[in-house]
């Protein structure tokens, strides 16, 4: 597992020992995301500061490495500002970029940028930023959360719009899709965690629970049958996607939190990224009462 610090470095861990194994510093500013290819075998990480609440975001990075060696493999060149979400396509050759007014497709092998996604919303997007995106488990479609009431389905082979998820409160943080591709859920700062059916494009359950400023981070489990969510509240909730209801929580008490993850074994572990008001953070292994 790879982790990013306010400090501007990586950690990769050893799940077994619950060690780190290595420590990767090159970053001038805090991580904001990172991203395990799918092979593990390389790591993407994103960074970028931004000094006051309102104030415009500062040129950013995105870095790949190696995750064996810990080497760094590259700089993104030619960014103009700070990336808050990174996905790697299913079969590791695409690197999806959460850019401020675009979502951005960059290939990794020759680091060169393939398609900027912003059809018509350019001139909107100047005030309502890119804050998520993920790929569909056969790497046909991209979603795009933003800090608008919807999110937009790219088909990536042709990099056209093809659909929007609508009617969603406020700003979309998070977004996430089953491991069939069938289901897509997303957070934000409507306090909602969302399940949608992506073919039809229509939400099949609106969840409430979270408290404070937003939902930051959703993942389904991966038989599908549950969803997890983070909010800046600083609890964890699990979900049931046929019930429509919650399972249980795990209140940190920790400040926000900013990622979480299923193991991918599908055992029951859930991985929660956790950040007080000081900026410092840790890594929290959460164990759910039955088999995910």
């Amino acid at each position: 597992m790879a982790s990013g610090s306010s400090d501007g470095t990586l950690k990769l861990w050893d799940m077994t020992t619950m060690q780190a194994i290595a420590n990767l510093a090159g970053h001038r500013y805090r991580i904001r995301s990172v991203a395990l290819s799918p092979d593990g075998k390389l790591v993407a990480s994103a960074s970028g500061e931004q000094a006051n609440e309102g104030s415009p975001l500062e040129p950013g990075e995105v870095k790949l490495w190696n995750a064996g060696t810990g080497k760094e493999l590259a700089t993104f060149a030619g960014l103009t500002n700070v990336v808050r979400s990174l996905a790697f396509s299913p079969d590791g050759g695409v690197l999806a970029l959460a850019a401020p007014y675009a979502a951005e497709l960059w290939d990794v092998t020759t680091l060169a940028e393939l398609a900027m996604l912003s059809g018509t919303r350019m001139e909107q997007r100047q005030h309502e930023h890119v804050t998520s995106v993920a790929f569909s488990p056969d790497g046909d479609i991209l979603a795009v959360g933003s800090e608008t009431e919807r999110i937009e389905l790219w088909d990536v082979p042709s990099r056209k719009l093809t659909g929007e998820l609508n009617g969603i409160g406020r700003g979309v943080e998070c977004v996430a899709f089953s491991h069939d591709g069938k289901y897509l859920t997303s957070g934000g700062q409507d306090l909602l965690v969302s399940v949608w059916d992506v073919r039809a494009r229509k939400r099949l359950a609106a969840l409430p629970g979270h408290k404070t400023f937003t939902v930051s981070a959703v993942a389904f489990a991966p038989d599908g049958k549950t969803v997890t969510s983070g909010g800046w509240d600083g609890a964890v909730r699990l979900w049931s996607t046929s019930a429509r209801r919650e399972l249980g929580s795990f209140d940190l008490h920790a400040g926000k939190i900013l990622s979480l993850a299923f193991s991918t074994d599908g055992t029951s572990w859930c991985r929660a990224t956790v950040t007080d008001q000081s900026g410092f953070g840790a890594l929290a292994i959460l164990r759910t009462q039955t088999r995910c």
